[in-house]
Formats: C-alpha cells, sequence, structure tokens
C-alpha cells in the first residue's frame, strides 16, 4: 500500500510540474505578443496547429486544453 501512495505522489508532482511548465510558456507568449492576455482557446489552437511559425508551443498547448 505504502508503494502505491509513492507512485501517486511521484505522478502528482510530476504532472504539477508539467501543468506548471505550461503555464510559463503561456506567459511567456503572452509577453512576445504571440497571445492576447485575454486568449481563447480558438487562438491558442491556431497557435498550436501552424507549424510553420518561429513558436510552437507544447506544454501550452496541452495545458490550455487544446490537445
Amino acid at each position: 500500500m505504502k508503494i502505491f501512495l509513492y507512485v501517486l505522489l511521484i505522478l502528482f508532482i510530476i504532472g504539477a510540474f508539467f501543468r506548471w511548465m505550461g503555464h510559463q510558456e503561456l506567459g511567456f507568449l503572452i509577453e512576445e505578443g504571440f497571445l492576447d492576455s485575454d486568449y481563447t482557446r480558438l487562438e491558442l489552437a491556431k497557435l498550436c496547429e501552424n507549424p510553420d511559425d518561429d513558436v510552437q508551443p507544447i506544454l501550452g498547448c496541452i495545458v490550455g486544453g487544446v490537445w
């Protein structure tokens, strides 16, 4: 039972870290002007789906609910 709880704790920490990184990435995109501060999911989806741009937010797409 303790091993199960340790595994859950580790998975929670990893998930929280990636969520935090995604929010940092979205904040950077807002600061750099790629997204408005009141961006919509559609705007983020367009940014995520266009591989020709210089910016492709991987974690931001996941945290923002696009992928």
